[in-house]
């Protein structure tokens, strides 16, 4: 399995070669000591504190695990935690997400729900025994009870998601935490409202699943302005951060909100729960993202557009031979233009035409394109990077009983609020993305003021 690692620091000066440029100058994978991990029995070389998924692509490792039922193969899509695709096992713990582990010298790392590996799963036949489905608790019952029960007894063996951990957990007592305002998810957007809402006078906690600040700002390979100079995604972010911490702040970050109540908030911070109880709660959560609907848009080598980038962030290109599609998106050209600078062979597509079907039995060799199935053209790749429009993540405002309501411009569902991020619970604020404000935008200090006005004199519509 060929390496794909690369060193960013020999692109040329063009303005995205600058990008990643600054990208290694202000946070370089070198900073992280080389380590060794061991994947099914074999060592990989990676660098300390690096997501394992990224460790395995640059090693060339497409596959990390294998679906429940067909043991189909999986690997990693997102790379931020919001699908299954690298569900492995590290170090006895099963189901820990690849993109979220980081690399450790020595750490273990297994394939789940496959036999002998991912790489090569024996179970894959299912898939091909039934290619149209596979009902195991019918199957066998004509032939009568006992090899019926043979059958499920074998059925449940074969599929799940891993076996139990090797030691029993800890289970720490959570920590409580009460404030004026809880900020759930630190994108642009939350890092400006909850700024604003220290300005104000208020106590903040603001809490970001993903261990770094910034969302979309940090993944893009643009410049981007802040206090008239001009930086990459990453320190322009960390910059923000800074101020939010400086103005009193309480950022929690790898902390995850699973779940929110009248009285307080779950979130879950390294595998410790913490109970917040703010006066009011602003969801700025941001968007799900999707490679969208085309056939076997499963396999492994499938990637959002933001995914990919992140992987050159960390020295990483998803392929040699890239296909990069989807919605009109100023971010695709700057992509593309970033993995052509590191050596990749990227294809786009033309005007008409769309992506129909990966094609690959394990991982990706191919792409089916064209106007429809009649004028169909494969492309040779061995990665498609595939961009669509964003599904705001409105499920944690849903539970706070906020109302869903139909974006037709964005052809979604987002989260109701007015002008001033204020929705049909007087304690509950959306901003950003997850919020559909109808004609007039969501603005972060609108929003500050709204809350203020909510905590410190209690105003109820």
């Amino acid at each position: 399995m060929a390496s794909r690692r690369i060193d960013v620091r020999a692109v040329s000066k063009d303005p995205t070669g600058q990008v990643l440029r600054a990208l290694y100058a202000y946070a370089s994978p070198d900073a992280g000591a080389p380590c060794t991990i061991e994947h099914d029995g074999r060592s990989i070389a990676a660098r300390e504190g690096e997501p394992i998924a990224l460790s395995l692509l640059g090693a060339g490792v497409d596959t990390l695990s294998r679906s429940v039922k067909f043991h189909r193969p999986r690997g990693p899509m997102c790379l931020r935690g919001n699908c299954e695709g690298c569900l492995v096992r590290v170090d006895g713990e099963p189901n820990r997400m690849a993109c979220a582990a980081p690399a450790r010298d020595g750490r273990e790392v297994r394939s789940q729900n496959s036999f002998p590996s991912a790489q090569l799963d024996v179970l894959r036949v299912t898939d091909w025994f039934f290619p149209k489905q596979f009902d195991h608790h019918h199957l066998m019952v004509r032939y009568g009870t006992t090899i019926n029960e043979v059958m499920q007894s074998f059925a449940r063996k074969m599929a799940g998601l891993g076996t139990l951990p090797e030691r029993p957990a800890e289970a720490p007592l959570p920590e409580e935490i009460d404030c004026d305002a809880l900020v759930v998810g630190l994108g642009p957007v939350g890092l400006s409202v909850a700024l604003a809402l220290a300005g104000e006078g208020l106590s903040v906690c603001a809490v970001e699943e993903e261990p770094f600040a910034g969302g979309l700002v940090r993944d893009s390979l643009q410049w981007h302005s802040r206090d008239g100079e001009r930086l990459c995604g990453a320190e322009a972010s960390d910059r923000d951060l800074a101020k939010l911490r400086a103005a009193g702040v309480s950022v929690r970050l790898s902390a995850s909100a699973c779940a929110t109540f009248d009285d307080g908030t779950i979130v879950i911070q390294s595998d410790r729960a913490l109970w917040v109880r703010a006066k009011a709660r602003v969801f700025t959560n941001g968007c799900h993202e999707s490679v969208g609907a085309f056939g076997d848009n499963d396999l492994p080598g499938v990637y959002t557009a933001r995914a990919a980038a992140r992987a050159l962030r960390y020295g990483v290109r998803v392929g040699e031979s890239v296909l990069v599609c989807g919605d009109e998106d100023p971010a695709l050209d700057a992509l593309s233009d970033a993995l052509s600078a590191v050596g990749a062979k990227v294809h786009r597509l033309t005007e008409g035409e769309r992506l129909l079907e990966a094609t690959g039995s394990s991982s990706v060799s191919g792409a089916l394109v064209g106007r429809d199935e009649r004028s169909a053209h494969k492309i040779k790749c061995d990665a498609i990077v595939a961009s669509t429009s964003r599904t705001p993540a409105f499920e944690l405002a849903g539970q706070a009983g906020v109302e869903a309501a139909q974006d037709l411009d964005r052809q979604c569902f987002a989260s109701w609020a007015d002008e001033l991020g204020r929705t049909q619970r007087s304690d509950v604020f959306v901003a950003g993305s997850v919020a559909h404000g109808g004609r007039s935008p969501v603005r972060e200090s609108a929003v500050a003021r709204s809350v203020r006005d909510y905590v410190t004199k209690g105003r109820v519509r």
